[in-house]
């Protein structure tokens, strides 16, 4: 049979154990606590420059935008100046004004050439 000190002594070595395995359980919560309160402030920081990132990103393609529009309007322009042209030359005794979407034809007279001057009208009188 044993003896209460055989068991108290059996007890203590189990409570020893479990104290210990206790003590390494709570040591490793705190360890993974500490790596996630790490992780959080890393995706933290890195959701922050994300933002950043996109804002740049953002202002960068609003100014190509813009600029690309401003390109295309100047494109627009000179493209509806080379069709005058090519109306305007093409079209014998008149000429074609553009107004928008509207084209407006103006036909030239025909005027007669100024009369002849004698040999003695081009002499000033004093």
């Amino acid at each position: 049979m044993s003896t209460p000190k055989k068991e108290l002594s059996v007890d203590q070595d189990c409570l020893a154990k479990y104290d210990n395995d206790l003590n390494k359980a709570i040591t490793d919560l705190k360890t993974r606590e500490w790596e996630l309160k790490q992780m959080e402030s890393k995706q933290d920081e890195t959701i922050v420059e994300h933002v950043y990132v996109l804002d740049e990103t953002k202002k960068v393609t609003d100014q190509q935008l813009k600029e690309a529009q401003e390109q295309l309007q100047k494109d627009a322009v000179y493209i509806r100046s080379l069709e005058k042209a090519k109306v305007n030359r093409s079209l014998p005794g008149g000429r074609a004004f553009f107004r928008g979407n509207r084209v407006t034809w103006i036909k030239r007279s025909v005027q007669s050439p100024p009369p002849k001057q004698g040999p003695n009208q081009n002499v000033r009188k004093i």
